[in-house]
Parts: structure tokens; sequence; C-alpha cells
């Protein structure tokens, strides 16, 4: 059991970290862990990892403190970690909970209606079966398959690195309209467009769905 006012909390990564990046053992890392205990010094574990994948590593390294998950969707802290439940947790499955990140549900949702208005289909991780996942990412099945419990969505995205689905381009001057076509069945609009940015003036093709006015 720990107070906020007298605990020394240090907050690292995995893989490359405690993790050797090609074999994903701790050895490295035992002296450091342990002296960390010996202070009394609290680990969190940071990770773009599931809280599927963190749990088998983290009862491999001993770890009894809080980890995030999900590039930061979300904390997770052991029940009892702390005398009180932190302000803005949700206790559930021997944890205290805060998360940051939309649910992993609530963009599956909104894939699927962006499918059905413009008549595409959208495939995700959650749509993939453990060979496919496996396949693309390297890891095992057994590790794919805890890879693909996916719960938050958290997009720390640059404004301008953005797509826009919004048919408008950044520095936009003008538009203009120069040929039409039918794409996946769907009627589609050609634009001539020139913008303008850091004094540079461009000219840009952009179809746009006609119906929708989302871009293509």
């Amino acid at each position: 059991m720990n107070s906020t006012a007298d605990t020394v909390v240090l907050i690292s990564d995995l893989d490359g970290t405690l993790l050797d990046t090609a074999t994903y053992s701790s050895k490295a890392a035992t002296e450091a862990l342990t002296a960390l205990k010996a202070e009394g010094i609290s680990l969190v574990l940071s990770s773009s990892k599931t809280r599927a994948e963190m749990e088998p590593i983290r009862k491999r390294l001993a770890h009894e403190g809080p980890f995030i998950v999900e590039n930061g969707g979300a904390l997770f802290i052991p029940h009892g970690f702390f005398r009180h439940a932190p302000e803005g947790s949700t206790s559930r499955e021997g944890y205290e909970i805060i998360e940051f990140g939309a649910s992993y549900r609530s963009l599956r949702a909104a894939m699927k209606e962006i499918e059905r208005v413009l008549k595409i289909t959208i495939r995700g991780f959650g749509d993939m079966s453990v060979e496919e996942v496996s396949k693309l990412t390297g890891l095992a099945p057994g590790e794919a398959m805890l890879a693909q419990q996916r719960e938050l969505l958290v997009m720390p995205l640059d404004p301008d690195d953005v797509l826009p689905l919004q048919p408008a381009l950044p520095g936009e001057r003008h538009r203009t309209q120069v040929g039409e076509a039918t794409a996946v069945d769907r009627a589609a609009q050609l634009f001539e467009v020139q913008t303008e940015r850091n004094g540079r003036t461009e000219r840009w093709y952009e179809w746009v769905d006609a119906e929708t006015g989302v871009a293509l």
C-alpha cells in the first residue's frame, strides 16, 4: 500500500528498455529492477501493448505496480496499491482503471458506419484472423491473439498529419470540378484544387463522393 505523498515513481517502456528487442529477455534489467524494489521506488510500465499482452509480462517481471497500456489509452492500478482509489477511476477486474482514450468498440462502430455510407470495405485488426495478424506483425500465434484484445483508442496526432474526410485541403485557395466518374458503384467528382502553403502554390487533383462530399 502506498500514499500519493511519499511514493517515488519511475515510468519505463518495455521493448528495448526492460526487455531485449530481439529475445524479449529481461535478464539485463534484473539488477536494476532489484535495486528499484530495494529503494522502495514504484515502477510504472508503459507500452503500446494491450492489457492482455502486459499481464504475462508483469508476472514474469514480478511487477506489482501500475501500468499504462495502448500508447496511453488507460492506466491500470492494482487494487490496494493506494489507500484510496484515485479520483475518476473505475474499479474492475482487480484494478482501479483510469481511461484516457475512447473505447475500441466505439471505433469499430464508427468504421462500420463509414463502410455503410461509402459502400466500401474496411478491414481492421479486429477483422483479421490470428494467423493473419501473426503474419503481418511477426508475432507468434499466441502473442497475436493477445495483441488483438484491444480495449481503447488513442490518436495523439498532429492536426497536419490527419487525412481529412472533408474535401477542403490545407491552404486551399480555389477548386474547380474538371470531371466525374463512378467509383465503387458511387458517383464521384474530380476537382482541380489550388493550394498555397509557406509561400508556395501547388495544384492537386482530388476525387470526392458526390452524395456525401467525403474525399475519396
